[in-house]
């Protein structure tokens, strides 16, 4: 699918202090999120069929943060991206809020948010038998962002691909690779949950930031 505007960002979105608010509140419930469970051919919720662990995929540590005012503050601007950015892309569900730790060593590779076709939608169990969400079901992740939320730490550079090539044998990306600039901290950055995206390795400092899902019928 050829998309003219791969991402779209606002700088410094959020204000220092609603940033700190929320790696205190993040950093207070982080669980150790496992460096298996990368899951393809369906979304990243984990709600087809097909299911493949990759070690090593993934290392970081993350809690969920379900607090309206959050999504009061976020949902505006996904909204507004959307619309700037020209994709026009429905949606009407939004699944929790997802605050990621970064540290020394930590990493997340080449991924997609979701497959955003009818093989990418929720189903009523998820592989491990867990219930999904009444209103997510039938849907799939359509929209993305992530919004980072300090400035001291180096490598976990965000980047995104362009269109695309996966070779399996190797498991590299190839085509154009895309950097946004999104260390300024309160930067939120949208963009459509079936591009490749993946953060390099930290290499000093601890990176925090939050992620968010956008859910809608299907493409195809």
């Amino acid at each position: 699918m050829f998309i003219k505007n791969l991402y779209y960002q606002f700088n410094n979105a959020l204000p220092t202090m609603v940033c700190n608010q929320l790696i205190t509140i993040g950093t207070e419930q982080t669980e150790q999120y496992k460096t298996t469970g990368f899951i393809e051919g369906t979304t990243g919720g984990g709600s087809g069929k097909k299911r493949r662990e990759v070690p090593g995929h993934r290392k970081s540590q993350v809690c969920f943060i379900q607090e309206q005012w959050l999504f009061n503050l976020i949902l505006p601007y996904i909204d507004e991206a959307n619309k700037r950015a020209g994709w026009l892309y429905q949606w009407d569900q939004c699944e929790a809020v997802q605050f990621t730790q970064y540290g020394v060593g930590d990493y997340y590779k080449w991924h997609m948010d979701g497959q955003s076709d009818r093989d990418g939608a929720y189903r009523k169990k998820d592989p491990a038998g867990k219930k999904t969400p009444k209103n997510w079901i039938g849907k799939v992740r359509k929209l993305s962002a992530t919004i980072i939320l300090n400035e001291n730490y180096e490598g976990g550079v965000f980047e995104i691909l362009s269109d695309p090539y996966h070779d399996k044998e190797t498991d590299t990306m190839t085509q154009e690779i895309r950097t946004p600039d999104i260390k300024s901290p309160g930067t939120i950055l949208v963009f459509p949950s079936y591009l490749h995206h993946r953060i390099t390795k930290i290499t000093k400092g601890v990176r925090h930031s939050l992620v968010v899902w956008c859910l809608g019928q299907p493409f195809v």
